[in-house]
């Protein structure tokens, strides 16, 4: 393995080669979940530690339930600079909260100086929202179950099967 290794690394450059050993690894961890949830009868986990909590994942799992299990953050990056960019006291509109990964990261950071107004027009992830919330002991969040969009009025939400993907337009 070393040796191949090395023989990439002459071939492809340091890049190209720490870039696949990671993918590699993100991989094997991600094919260790499946196989565990193999052994469940498919069952996902339903509660995973975030931010010191209990938080519950969508049932279904694909989007940000399944990054969480595997690697304990959803787009790590973006996390990193969410947080940088929100300070105490901030006012934060979550659109879109889902099941409050972001609403969740925005309440940590802005403390109880700070409020937010929380958007999920989904029920069941509303419902997973709101008990993420309660179980977080965080008393400055205001949820509408609403989707935002340019115009006031009625409209048809399409709800996709990644969780966190639904959207007021119509995908084909």
């Amino acid at each position: 393995m070393l040796r191949k290794a090395v023989q990439m690394l002459g071939q492809r450059g340091l890049a190209f080669t720490v870039r696949r050993a990671l993918w590699r690894i993100h991989y094997q961890n991600f094919q260790r979940i499946r196989r565990i949830r193999e052994r469940c009868n498919g069952d996902a986990p339903g509660l995973v530690r975030f931010l010191g909590k209990q938080f519950e994942l969508h049932p279904s799992m694909p989007g940000v339930s399944e990054e969480l299990v595997l690697y304990g953050v959803h787009e790590p990056v973006a996390t990193r600079l969410y947080l940088e960019t929100l300070s105490p006291g901030d006012h934060v509109i979550d659109v879109g909260s889902n099941i409050g990964y972001w609403l969740l990261l925005a309440a940590s950071r802005v403390g109880e100086s700070g409020r937010i107004l929380g958007f999920e027009p989904v029920p069941a992830s509303l419902e997973i929202l709101q008990r993420n919330i309660k179980r977080s002991d965080i008393s400055n969040v205001e949820l509408s179950p609403w989707a935002i969009g340019r115009e006031n009025g009625a409209a048809q939400f399409y709800e996709s099967q990644i969780p966190n993907c639904g959207s007021l337009l119509k995908h084909r």
